[in-house]
């Protein structure tokens, strides 16, 4: 008799990286015993054949056995695991439920987003499979190494792990999981960039040959995917130590599909990359394009139906800058953001709904921005030009600057049919309101139509420039590319010609290192400002002498800057104003004496303070601000809470806030996710 045993696929996962798969332990396990036959075998299933005479229960007691012997189960936690089944002849039944799976696997894959060269691979193999079958040439296939270019970790994840199944499925390739490793720089190497470079995957000593260490590892693998992140080496592709690398690997490509993974970069630099694993390998290169708001849009729609829910116009626009936030930070996570805020915004409009008596019996439910209460961080990010002045106090020569070059540029347009340059520079200290000069910008483009969605992209010039080589190019890509249809607004760009003397005291090589760096991040930067002016408007934000040396430095960024904005200081007298802006804005009301306990800490400020190289002006304020009214809002939590409504900011608060030390007042508080931890 024939008999699938079944292993419960969360059990499988739960012990991909043990010693031994549970679905290899019991195939050891049936080919010991007398009777039993070992027909086929997959990650999730075997199929058995039983003599006749041999009993079903010896089968299950050994299988159930095994388990609890190799994962330390109770005999009840290893039934739970497995489940034994009758089949009928082979051919009928399992064999096109067989092609069935497959199928369903190549429909997923379809359905991914920016991956038609992948998809394009699957629909390849998912064709030559019965032919391979026939003649036997499997091997074939297992030999073909990859190499992906692809922005997003969880994407291309999800993308090896269907590659993966469909293998299994189509039954040519026993690929029971995917592994993802770093290749680490050779030992020669780490020890030439000096002590302070990262410690390499295998947490040996860097002074070890941990390049030949690293390989000898893979060669002994078995029914694996290997994606390899070479992405330290892209700069160093040719190399003798790496070349010797792929030759180790060459020693078993029959047990293992090895993908190289590097960012997603220009075409010419994956070329060259590609042309020297082909040298040794057999390479098929892969691109996943990176995902667009529009992308990003249509999996959160596609999600929220799947489960009943349809978010209006509004809530979209809010899923869009809320997108443009959590990229602010660098830490953009594709795919597993779009989830998170599925999640958020489904868990948010349920307890809308709660508070409202609703039952939520209609299909779909929907969800406006009325139901996502404090889903976005900015204020400002859907005002209008003219509703953003007008909250603003102080700013009045920085609105007449950005009105001239905005009115320019729409004159451009009416005439040309196309602008000059609308790239910008933000000329002035720290603190002066440049950044939201950056939001005021992004909303008169967004007004006069000049810029298609009018969000605002905030980087750190730091973001930029990787210490690791040949990330920085990459880098500056992405952050350009995520920003097309907007503003990227760029703080403090001048920083990186600062930071050479603290990197002499890393030492020449580590110097040198990250000068190169720096300099393939502005070309790149030049490049796509060059290349996208009239779908992108990047900022430069930066004092004064920092951004004069960088654009003498860097003649053609200096030529792709079609304008200044020069930011001054404020007076005593608009920095308490400011102040009592942040007081009507946050919702608070001024308590007695309160006004002129202001007045008076301003107009006292000591002249010293005021021409510190790091005073900074509104962001002083705002740090005062932020302090005070944390004290006031725990002392009313302490008092009870009276609600929205009757929250006073004291004199005492404002005394507290002002003894701060000043090294903490002058800084300036990181943009950090506050949606969840830091994902």
């Amino acid at each position: 008799m024939k008999y699938l045993i079944h292993l419960k696929e969360a059990f499988v996962k739960e012990h991909y990286l043990a010693p031994r798969l549970p679905s290899a332990l019991l195939e050891e396990t049936c080919r010991n015993l007398a009777g039993v036959t070992v027909e086929k075998t997959g990650p999730f299933v075997l199929a058995v054949d039983l003599t006749e005479g041999t009993a079903l229960e010896d089968l299950a007691r050994a299988a159930l056995e095994a388990l609890m012997e190799a994962f330390g189960l109770t005999m009840e936690e290893a039934a739970s695991c497995l489940s034994i089944e009758e089949t009928g002849k082979t051919g009928g039944k399992e064999e096109t439920d067989q092609g069935g799976k497959a199928l369903q696997v190549l429909e997923e894959i379809r359905g991914l987003k920016g991956a038609g060269d992948f998809i394009g691979l699957c629909e390849e193999i998912h064709a030559a499979a019965p032919l391979l079958l026939k003649r036997g040439q499997q091997s074939a296939l297992a030999a073909r190494s990859y190499l992906m270019s692809c922005d997003s970790d969880e994407g291309l994840s999800v993308a090896l792990h269907l590659l993966a199944a469909l293998l299994r499925e189509e039954g040519l390739f026993r690929a029971l999981r995917v592994v993802e490793r770093k290749v680490p720089l050779s030992g020669l190497m780490q020890v030439s960039m000096g002590p302070d470079s990262a410690r390499n995957i295998l947490g040996q000593n860097q002074t070890e040959d941990v390049l030949e260490a690293f390989s000898s590892a893979l060669v002994q693998a078995r029914d694996v995917i290997v994606e390899l992140d070479i992405s330290e080496w892209t700069d160093r592709i040719e190399a003798p130590e790496f070349r010797t690398f792929l030759e180790a690997l060459q020693d078993n490509t029959e047990n293992v599909i090895y993908v190289f993974r590097v960012p997603y970069m220009e075409k010419d630099i994956l070329e060259r990359i590609g042309t020297v694993l082909a040298d040794i390998m057999m390479i098929r290169q892969v691109v996943f394009v990176p995902h667009s708001m529009a992308d990003l849009e249509e999996m959160l729609v596609s999600e929220l139906e799947e489960a009943g829910f349809a978010a209006d116009e509004e809530a979209l626009a809010l899923f869009r800058q809320r997108i443009a936030e959590e990229k602010a930070d660098g830490r953009f996570y594709g795919i597993r953001t779009v989830s998170k805020l599925f999640d958020e915004m489904v868990y948010q409009r349920i307890c809308r709904a709660a508070e409202r008596g609703e039952d939520l019996s209609e299909t779909p439910v929907p969800i406006g921005a009325a139901d996502l209460e404090g889903f976005v961080r900015s204020r400002r990010w859907n005002q209008t030009p003219d509703q953003i002045m007008e909250g603003l106090c102080g700013f009045e020569d920085i609105c007449r600057q950005l009105r001239e070059a905005v009115e320019d540029i729409s004159r451009q347009v009416e005439e040309t049919g196309r602008a000059g340059s609308m790239h910008m520079c933000f000329e002035g200290e720290p603190g002066t309101g440049r950044s939201t000069a950056a939001s005021l910008l992004a909303a008169m483009l967004r007004e006069k139509g000049l810029l298609s969605d009018g969000l605002l992209f905030e980087h750190r010039a730091e973001d930029m420039v990787s210490s690791r080589r040949g990330l920085s190019v990459p880098a500056v890509m992405k952050v350009c590319r995520d920003a097309f249809g907007s503003v990227l607004y760029i703080d403090e760009i001048g920083a990186l010609e600062e930071k050479r003397a603290e990197e002499k005291k890393a030492g020449p090589a580590k110097e040198e290192e990250l000068e190169r760096q720096r300099r393939q991040a502005l070309r790149a930067l030049v490049s796509q400002m060059e290349d996208h002016g009239q779908e992108l408007v990047v900022v430069l934000a930066g004092r004064k002498e920092s951004l004069e040396r960088m654009l003498e430095a860097y003649p053609r960024l200096k030529r792709a800057v079609g304008y200044t904005i020069r930011f001054g200081g404020y007076s005593r007298e608009t920095m308490a104003e400011i102040f009592r802006t942040h007081i009507r804005e946050g919702g608070l009301e001024e308590g007695p004496g309160l006004w002129e306990e202001v007045r008076s800490y301003f107009s006292h400020l000591d002249e010293k303070l005021l021409k510190a190289s790091d005073f900074s002006n509104a962001r002083y304020v705002q740090n005062i601000f932020n302090q005070a009214q944390a004290r006031a809002l725990m002392r009313m939590q302490l008092n009870g809470d009276p609600g929205e409504t009757g929250r006073v900011l004291e004199v005492s608060d404002f005394r507290y806030a002002t003894r701060e030390r000043r090294e903490v007042l002058v800084e300036k508080p990181r943009k950090a996710s506050r949606y969840g931890f830091g994902i």
